[in-house]
């Protein structure tokens, strides 16, 4: 990956003011040339507007358990930055159609196997910004003494919600937990500023930043799409279906509109960016991958063992339209050790469900997938889940 990073005139502190400036304006629509996107200024920027608003729910006497609830109590009652905060959140782009995001969240329904197994990669290819690693560790959630399991089917839920497309609109049940999930975000990004836990990060930045947020239509749109054709079939027409839906979804999040850009092209040269500058594998992402799938051995223990986990994983983290950097695989760069036998068989595998797959190019047979698929992996959510609602909060 090779990129045109353009530099941005001014101090980086004056571009940070400036963003910061813009990042505090609710519900703004610019229109921005990709390669003019100040990348490296709004990587210190995280999300004033949802900050302000777990601000006025911790000093608001009559704060509800619910969070949301609570915002939506101060909202009623005339408070500035709830009325500010859900201004922005219900704001839909004027270029957005949800109409076009309903091919992707089909395409995605009827790929079950393909969607679980966005596990094996979306998760630990996080961790090739060094960043990340180290706010999932500081959250206690996904260290030693975390609950990786809880975590991954809390995680799980999230993916199912955005294919729910009229529940991801505003004021629907997905929509609300993507709502939740912002503002946890900004109760995690100020806990660890306020417990001086961001201490030497990898990289100066903001923790949960702007572009960490941004990231998302590559990061869970491409790349789990890109899993999807490894372990089924995807048009290039559901390819950006999905990533139109997951843009959305980053825009409930509070990625800043530089970062949501109209025309995917653009989007996906601004990721290009982002991830050029950032793609640093580091031993804390060693570990961190590690984590992920000794993880997911312990929860299919007795079934699937790690090992072969670990050879999805080096599958799905060696395809070549994954972005890396000086030609070596993600695989390789996390070092995930080879295992010929293991990794023959999940390539054989990989071929024989593609293969299979292929049988989705007759509509009524994808239609009636989609609609079994979406069923059934709302089935082993739930049954992940336990009976316990994923719940997004934070001790923090």
């Amino acid at each position: 990956m090779n990129v045109n990073n353009s530099k941005v005139l001014g101090s980086l502190e004056d571009r940070i003011a400036s963003c910061l400036e813009l990042a505090q304006i609710p519900a703004r629509e610019v229109d921005v040339s990709w390669d003019q996107v100040d990348i490296e200024a709004w990587d210190h920027i995280g999300d004033p507007i949802a900050e302000a608003m777990v601000r006025a729910l911790r000093s608001s006497p009559r704060s509800a358990r619910d969070f949301l609830v609570a915002a939506r109590n101060l909202e009623a009652e005339g408070h500035e930055d709830a009325i500010r905060f859900f201004k922005d959140v219900e704001h839909v782009p004027s270029w957005f159609d949800f109409e076009e995001t309903r091919a992707g969240a089909a395409m995605m329904a009827r790929n079950p196997l393909g969607l679980i197994l966005g596990l094996h990669s979306a998760l630990p290819y996080t961790g090739v910004d060094p960043n990340i690693p180290r706010v999932l560790l500081a959250t206690g959630r996904l260290g030693k003494d975390g609950d990786f399991e809880r975590r991954a089917w809390e995680t799980a839920t999230g993916f199912i919600g955005v294919l729910d497309v009229d529940g991801m609109k505003p004021g629907g049940k997905q929509w609300e937990m993507w709502v939740r999930i912002r503002l946890m975000h900004s109760m995690v990004r100020m806990g660890i500023l306020s417990r001086g836990k961001w201490d030497n990060p990898p990289r100066p930045s903001s923790p949960v930043s702007a572009i960490g947020t941004g990231i998302g239509p590559s990061l869970f749109g491409d790349l789990r799409t890109g899993v999807i054709r490894a372990f089924g079939y995807a048009t290039d027409a559901e390819a950006d279906s999905a990533a139109r839906m997951w843009q959305w979804t980053a825009k409930i999040l509070g990625a800043p509109p530089e970062l949501i850009l109209r025309n995917l092209d653009d989007q996906r040269h601004v990721i290009d960016r982002i991830f050029d500058m950032f793609y640093a594998p580091s031993s804390e992402s060693r570990d961190y991958a590690r984590y992920v799938y000794a993880g997911l051995g312990q929860m299919t223990a007795g079934v699937v063992p790690t090992s072969v986990h670990i050879a999805i994983g080096r599958y799905l983290l060696s395809l070549k339209d994954l972005p890396t950097k000086s030609g070596q695989t993600t695989a390789d760069a996390l070092e995930l050790p080879r295992q010929p036998v293991l990794d023959a068989t999940v390539g054989l595998s990989a071929l024989s469900v593609r293969i299979f797959s292929q049988v989705y190019r007759i509509k009524p047979i994808a239609n009636i997938a989609s609609k079994i698929g979406f069923i059934a992996i709302k089935k082993i959510v739930e049954r992940g889940l336990k009976g316990h609602p994923a719940q997004y909060s934070t001790h923090m």
